[in-house]
């Protein structure tokens, strides 16, 4: 009976959940979350994320007509959204979703008079514009008809240059009714690209010395008068000043006049300089300074303040709020507010808010690491909070965890902060970066304690205390497990063998997978550093920084946490425990070798060459593979005197819906081998460079091409016969010349004499979503059923230090599920950040819908499109010329 009451007690205590037959798909929807409290305080916006880096700006978002309030969080690149009502700020963090993805900085200004605020954003060359074209819903579209905004220098049109590190002014510097801006460009002084046209974004360099100043190169004070007046359209014919090291730009009258005065910031340096103009309002002259502004109470903030004028106060009257605008800066104290006692054009700032909102959210620093775990048996989880912590000096951060003591119920929880260094695993110095995970390692029924680090080491805690009354005592580095940087833990029953296995991301995007084989010292026994084809690494943050986390239910699932993908859901995890391994898959047993050059991939009788070669999805189930990754492809060889491919050969793969291809594919491909490589007789099997997922449900097609070979001899290919036309060969008919290329031979003919060949096929976990984008970067999960409804809910660690809310829910597929495909699409890439590439064998357009059945787009295919949109997933349907729908696919924005 004790024994049964333990194991009962067990189900609570494990952080992963059980979703009692209900479907592995999940929806989750961001939340503002329950109660914490903290000290005597209640924070009101608790699980809003924290924010290290925060811009501030005031746009409409509920469409309500008031104004309400938006930071970008340059750390991690998101968006905070609060709403303006009864005069306070009430977390939304749901308005996230719908404004664009940006990095760097983003400001919202009206430039077209509408009333509605647009979005002036960092991009790459310069600045975007988004309109707001909100009308029921929030809406914002890209505005400019190239990639980024341009301005008149006289000779010719550029680029609107503004560096990622900096942030401009844009603002009505000469009270003329359209907006202008206000950059340091490549220079030490401001350039000033002035508005052409109300309620337009033409602009023109009227000078490269707004002010007539110009910024220190080994500080930040001011030399007045140091540089020429109005060079109006004259910047081809300038020198530039000293190199530009960073600066930030407010535009504001401080002292009452007509003209517009400037607060600068600067890398490296914790004051604010304010400039005070003396001359015109077309010729801005500034005639004095202050270094240490505010007077009553100079900015000190590490590093690099950036400056922001707005009414947060409800007065009408724009305050004055700064933060860092450094990643590695103080990030705790970040947000300080000068309440504004004066007026608009003449302002007082007297008190000061070293923490506005911030204060009122969860925010250990930087790098939020969260646990669940009912600590206490009392039927309800606790929250354990790591990570990097808060910011001490450069490079230097103290890393602890945070124990929030449920002291709510199992179905309504409510979090109280009962210690800053829980177990000491700060006092112990474990390093940077600490990551908890909860699980009951040594048969006692009671959670023990292991922690991740910034060094990949893993580190144990023994829980030697009571179920009532835990207490964990330190043993030290586990069996000298090193996963390489920022070790992430996670526990779980994964071959269902009554034990807790181990995973471990790290910060290559990997996941390490150990089975619970023993007991301390040596509990676990590696099986996988690089476990079942999990990579968060993308080309874009080849830092994955995975973290796992575990679900139960009609399969085991994983969620993983990652640097720039948000959290991704992945299921089949049961099939690859059971026993899937990797598979040798080996197509054709014929025994007759090539005798043609058209026999052959490797035809070097001729300098170029392509072919193409089709496998069924049936044989390739047949020969044992299934949805994974081709990590090799092998070619059985006939009898070869040493020749080969002097400029090498490509190897491509894609997949197809169709066997019956009666010309070649020209697209979609993604090229897994190139190089030059010897064959031998007998099998001979490549390694890719790039292996190819594929799906387990289509066809594959297989491309080897060959250009400016030196024509020395074709190389024999062991041969069989297929049921149906399965090759595709060349037309070398003029196309033999040096400076051809054989992938883009035309086409010839097909045949059935296919080629014995292997694949090598690790199984891998499928991608059924992308949750949590704009949560921002490096988020963490921890799962549990938080509320007793039965679904599991994630609180999500992000790099800034702050957590956010999820609950979960049963899957809503809003009426716009991918439908089978009738024809042969591709969405390349996908995952993608942006740049998108569209294609159909029959569709004449693509429209684009998101998960609220709204249509946000009409794309062209075989052109190449730059998607403004918020991350997230979003449905493609390829539509024939009649607006009828041919195939939908799934298209996930990071």
């Amino acid at each position: 009976m004790i024994q049964r009451s333990l194991l009962i007690l067990l189900t609570v205590l494990l952080t992963q959940l059980d979703l009692c037959g209900q479907s592995n798909r999940l929806s989750f929807d961001w939340t503002q979350g329950p109660t914490v409290v903290s000290g005597s305080d209640t924070l009101g916006m608790a699980f809003m994320g924290g924010a290290d880096l925060p811009q501030f700006s005031r746009v409409d978002l509920n469409l309500d007509g008031t104004e309400d309030l938006v930071a970008f969080d340059r750390q991690g690149n998101r968006w905070l959204t609060f709403l303006a009502e009864n005069n306070t700020w009430v977390p939304a963090p749901a308005y996230a979703d719908s404004l664009p993805k940006v990095q760097y900085w983003g400001l919202f200004r009206d430039y077209n008079g509408d009333g509605k605020k647009d979005l002036f954003a960092y991009v790459l060359g310069g600045m975007g514009v988004w309109t707001n074209n909100s009308t029921d819903s929030l809406q914002f579209d890209w505005a400019l008809s190239g990639t980024y905004l341009t301005t008149n220098v006289g000779s010719a049109t550029a680029n609107l240059y503004n560096f990622s590190s900096d942030i401009p002014a844009i603002d009505d510097i000469d009270n003329d009714g359209d907006l202008d801006v206000l950059t340091f460009g490549q220079r030490a002084t401001i350039e000033w690209h002035e508005g052409l046209t109300p309620n337009g974004l033409d602009f023109a360099m009227n000078t490269t010395c707004w002010g007539r100043f110009e910024e220190g190169l080994n500080s930040n004070d001011l030399a007045l008068d140091a540089c020429q007046g109005v060079q109006k359209m004259e910047f081809s014919q300038k020198n530039a000043g000293g190199a530009h090291a960073g600066s930030t730009v407010l535009t504001l009258n401080l002292n009452g006049d007509t003209l517009t005065d400037v607060l600068l910031g600067d890398v490296s340096f914790t004051n604010l300089v304010a400039a005070f103009n003396g001359g015109h309002i077309d010729s801005a002259y500034m005639s004095s300074k202050d270094t240490l502004f505010p007077t009553s109470i100079p900015t000190n903030i590490e590093y690099f303040p950036a400056a922001f004028y707005e009414d947060v106060d409800f007065d009408s009257i724009p305050d004055l709020l700064v933060a860092p605008n450094l990643n590695g800066s103080i990030n705790q104290g970040n947000a300080w507010l000068y309440q504004n006692t004066g007026a608009s054009n003449n302002p007082v700032f007297a008190s000061l808010d070293s923490s506005f909102l911030v204060d009122e959210m969860i925010d250990i620093g930087s790098t939020a690491r969260p646990a669940l775990v009912d600590l206490d048996f009392d039927g309800d989880y606790d929250l354990v909070v790591g990570g990097k912590g808060a910011y001490l000096a450069p490079g230097t951060y103290k890393s602890s965890l945070h124990l929030y003591t449920n002291v709510g119920t199992n179905t309504s929880p409510e979090f109280e902060l009962t210690n800053t260094d829980y177990v000491n695993a700060g006092f112990n110095n474990l390093g940077e970066d600490l990551s908890p995970a909860f699980g009951d390692l040594d048969g006692d029924y009671d959670p023990d304690l292991l922690i991740g680090a910034m060094t990949g080491e893993i580190f144990y805690y023994e829980n030697t205390g009571t179920f009532l009354a835990p207490s964990f005592t330190y043993k030290g580095g586990l069996q000298n497990i090193d996963v390489g940087n920022h070790s992430t833990p996670a526990l779980g029953d994964l071959d269902g063998d009554g034990d807790l296995d181990l995973m471990i991301g790290n910060e290559a995007g990997t996941v390490a997978y150990y089975e619970h084989t023993g007991t301390y010292p040596n509990i676990f026994t590696l099986v996988d550093a690089n476990w079942v084809g999990i990579d968060m690494s993308t080309p874009f943050a080849p830092s994955g920084y995975s973290v796992p986390a575990v679900i139960y239910g009609a399969d085991t699932t994983l969620l993983i946490g990652s640097e720039d993908q948000g959290i991704v859901h992945l299921d089949s995890l049961a099939k690859i425990m059971a026993g899937a391994t990797n598979v040798d898959a080996v197509f054709g047993s014929g025994t007759t070798s090539s005798t043609t050059r058209e026999e052959t991939p490797f035809g070097g009788s001729k300098r170029n060459g392509r072919m193409q070669i089709i496998y069924t999805k049936d044989e390739l189930l047949a020969a044992g593979a299934s949805f994974g990754q081709i990590n090799s492809i092998g070619f059985e060889i006939g009898t070869n005197t040493n020749l080969y491919l002097t400029q090498g050969f490509t190897i491509s793969v894609k997949h197809i819906s169709d066997t019956a291809q009666s010309t070649f594919q020209n697209s979609g491909f993604t090229q897994v081998y190139e190089g030059i490589r010897v064959m031998t007789t007998g099998w001979n099997d490549i390694q890719l460079s790039t292996p190819f997922a594929w799906n387990g449900t289509d066809h594959i097609l297989v491309q080897i091409c060959f250009s400016k070979h030196a024509q020395t001899g074709d190389i024999p290919v062991v041969l069989g016969s297929t049921a149906f036309n399965s090759v595709l060969i060349g037309d070398i008919t003029g196309w033999n010349s040096i400076t051809k290329n054989g992938c883009l031979m035309p086409y010839l003919s097909k045949n059935k004499k296919r080629p014995n060949m292997r694949f090598n096929f690790t199984p891998t976990l499928h991608l059924t979503d992308a949750h949590m984008l704009s949560s921002g970067k490096r988020l963490h999960p921890a799962v549990a059923d938080l509320n007793a409804d039965g679904y599991p809910d994630v609180i999500v660690g992000n790099m800034s230090g702050g957590l956010h809310y999820y609950q979960g829910k049963a899957f809503n597929s809003i009426g716009l599920e991918e439908q089978v495909l009738t024809i042969e699409t591709s969405i390349l890439p996908n995952p993608s950040t942006g740049t998108v590439l569209f294609e159909a064998s029959e569709a004449s357009e693509v429209a684009l819908y998101d998960l609220l059945g709204k249509k946000v787009g009409t794309y062209d295919l075989g052109t190449q499109h730059f998607l403004r949109l918020p991350k997230g997933l979003y449905i493609a349907k390829f539509l024939a010329e009649n607006g009828s729908i041919l195939a939908t696919e799934k298209l996930v924005l990071q």
